[in-house]
C-alpha cells in the first residue's frame, strides 16, 4: 500500500470486508464437515439478508449463533445438518428485527440440547420438520412476531 492508507493485517481486513458487504450466505450440500469446525457464528453483519445451509452440512458443529443482524430475513437449514451430539449443543437466533422465516429441515440438530430464538419481532414463519431437537432440554421463544397467525 502507498502512503495514503494504513496497513491492516490481511485477516482483519478480509473479515471486515466480508462483514460489511455480505448480503447472502449459501453453504452447499455436504459443506463444512471438518472435525475442527465446532462453532458457526454469524454476528454483526449489517447487510446480511439470507443464510441457507444445504443438507448434510456442519456435521461436527455443535453451536450455531445468529445474532445482531439488522436486515436478516431468512435462516434455512437443510435436512441432516448439525449432527453433533452432546450437552453443549445449541442454536441461538437473537436480535434480528427483520427476520421473517426460520426453517429447520428434518433430522437437523436432531440431538441438540438447546434452542433459543429471541428478539425477532418480525418472525412470521417458524418451521421445524420431523426429528429435530429430540433431546432438547431447553426451548426459549421470546420477543417474536405473529408466528403462524397468517397476519
Amino acid at each position: 500500500m502507498g502512503h495514503h492508507g494504513a496497513i491492516v493485517p490481511y485477516s482483519t481486513s478480509v473479515k471486515a470486508l466480508l462483514l460489511n458487504t455480505l448480503e447472502v450466505v449459501i453453504f452447499g450440500e455436504k459443506s463444512c464437515n471438518e472435525t475442527t469446525l465446532t462453532t458457526l457464528r454469524l454476528v454483526d453483519a449489517p447487510l446480511l439478508r439470507v443464510v441457507r445451509i444445504g443438507g448434510n452440512s456442519f456435521c461436527y458443529t455443535g453451536s450455531f449463533v445468529v445474532k445482531k443482524l439488522p436486515v436478516l430475513e431468512a435462516v434455512v437449514v437443510g435436512e441432516w445438518c448439525f449432527a453433533k451430539r452432546g450437552n453443549g449443543t445449541s442454536l441461538t437466533i437473537q436480535d434480528c428485527p427483520a427476520l421473517t422465516e426460520v426453517c429447520v429441515g428434518s433430522h437437523a440438530m436432531e440431538e441438540w440440547k438447546k434452542c433459543a430464538i429471541e428478539a425477532c419481532p418480525s418472525l412470521a414463519t417458524l418451521t421445524v420438520e420431523g426429528s429435530c431437537f429430540q433431546k432438547a432440554s431447553a426451548l426459549r421463544l421470546e420477543g417474536l412476531g405473529c408466528v403462524g397467525c397468517g397476519a
